[in-house]
């Protein structure tokens, strides 16, 4: 009996899809705790609303901050206006973002288990990485879509992450692809 060593683009592109897939379960992590985040930014929104009223109390909608160690004046008004933009998002999302997460995570450990597959270099090893990329792609893609809807800065900032990891992921694809195949037909 021989002993077949595993090929070095399988090594690489299985090491690889374990780092980007714990990168992915440190990003679901977020996303689960995106609801206590936005029930956190609430009560931001509250203490710079007692704020803006404690100014207008003194008569003026100026506050001295420090920055750096150096004081600051800064507008109330300006202040308010910035924070509840930034955190502002549809209201469907704060009933969506623990579902949001949840899929997120279960592909996040589907990835890793494709990943971990494919260093295995067995017969079930490709149809288990290929879903795994597949279902990382679709979900990307669903996630692009949906955040590109709204006008949410916290929302909008994910396009990019999300961008990157759909071209990690055919980039993955592709050379999986266009491998020497023949040391996953083992028996």
């Amino acid at each position: 009996m021989t002993h077949q060593h595993r090929p070095t683009w399988v090594t690489l592109v299985g090491i690889l899809t374990l780092v980007f897939g714990f990168f992915s379960l440190i990003g679901a992590g977020q996303e689960l705790a995106v609801p206590r985040f936005l029930e956190m930014q609430q009560e931001i929104v509250m203490h710079v609303e007692d704020m803006a009223e404690e100014s207008a109390i003194d008569g003026s909608a100026e506050i001295e901050i420090t920055l750096d160690g150096e004081q600051t004046t800064v507008d109330v008004d300006e202040i308010m206006v910035f924070v509840v933009h930034l955190f502002d998002v549809p209201e469907w999302f704060e009933s969506w973002a623990f579902t949001i997460g949840v899929i997120s995570l279960a592909i996040a450990v589907l990835y890793c288990i494709g990943g971990i597959t494919l260093l295995m270099a067995n017969e079930v090893s490709l149809p288990i990485f290929y879903t795994a990329l597949a279902l990382s792609m679709l979900w990307e893609s669903v996630r692009i879509a949906i955040f590109a809807q709204t006008e949410a800065p916290l929302l909008i900032m994910q396009i990019p992450i999300s961008g990157v990891s759909l071209l990690i992921d055919v980039i993955l694809l592709v050379i999986v692809l266009s491998a020497e195949k023949t040391s996953f037909a083992r028996i």
